[in-house]
């Protein structure tokens, strides 16, 4: 597998011995090179490794410069510790299903359409199913209250799926439902109706209405979906940290990002029942 540092970080010498992965001038990681390495070759490194390298290319490009595997190893472990260093996506591309129509589809089509992991296909047939069709993850767009028949053919095929909506003026994007490891829908609305029990007469009334919010919070709304999309085609190996949405829900609104967290509801049979408000609550 090969790796980067991340290209967005602008790497400079901080006299006299220190190299700077930032242009911050403050909060920015350091790095203390081997007292023999001179602070501006260690920089020229950092700078050819901010494109996809394997370790024998870094090995090799290292020892030109004296050096060791274990120095290779320290200066590795350095960048991880400072969730720098990037594993390079895999070769074929996360397969995603974006079924909507409105404006939250055609914004997140958009910013998905940037992402080199991802291949996108796009449809909003009412009788659509994943069944015989190569697809990683389904987002369910611009509908308030998804079709239940859609979302129980996913959870029977175990479909990864992500609503992403407008709501009442805020952008709500999740959660990433796992089919059987973590919270699904209809745990969701579960909890809703025991926390409201006249919710599902008013999920009803939302079923194919679609919400609406500025201008701005639908470009943030979409730009974070995407974001997520990518967290998840980055999540298919091992080195890359779970994706925001697992579980929880993003809502934003204006500048801000609420996280909000669901849990399994013991009710429903899709999984391990989940912990009480109470035990939850800690």
């Amino acid at each position: 597998m090969r790796h980067r540092l991340s290209p967005f970080l602008t790497v400079v010498v901080r006299p006299p011995t220190l190299v700077q992965l930032g242009a911050s001038a403050t909060g920015a990681p350091v790095l203390q090179p081997p007292p023999w390495l001179a602070p501006d070759a260690t920089a020229d490194l950092l700078r050819w490794l901010q494109t996809f390298r394997s370790a024998r290319e870094l090995e090799r490009r290292a020892a030109d410069l004296g050096m060791t595997p274990a120095d290779v190893a320290e200066l590795l472990d350095a960048l991880r510790d400072h969730d720098l260093l990037e594993a390079e996506p895999p070769r074929s591309p996360l397969r995603v299903h974006l079924h909507g129509r409105g404006p939250v589809a055609d914004a997140v089509l958009g910013e998905l359409a940037a992402l080199d992991a991802v291949r996108v296909s796009a449809g909003t047939a009412r009788g659509w199913s994943p069944t015989g069709r190569e697809v990683d993850l389904v987002l369910l767009t611009d509908h308030l209250s998804p079709d239940p028949a859609l979302v129980a053919r996913l959870m029977r095929a175990r479909v990864p799926h992500l609503p992403v909506v407008l709501r009442d003026g805020a952008g709500v994007i999740g959660p990433l439902i796992l089919p059987g490891a973590g919270p699904c829908l209809r745990c969701l609305d579960r909890s809703r109706s025991d926390a409201d029990p006249g919710w599902p007469t008013l999920a009803c009334q939302l079923f194919g209405r679609s919400g609406s919010a500025s201008a701005q919070v639908l470009r943030m709304t979409a730009a974070v979906a995407a974001q997520q999309v990518d967290a998840v085609a980055a999540g298919r190996w091992d080195c890359a940290p779970p994706p925001d949405i697992l579980g929880c829900t993003l809502e934003i609104e204006g500048s801000a990002i609420a996280v909000r967290r669901w849990f399994m509801h013991p009710g429903c049979g899709c999984g391990v029942s989940a912990p009480s408000a109470a035990e939850a609550a800690g």
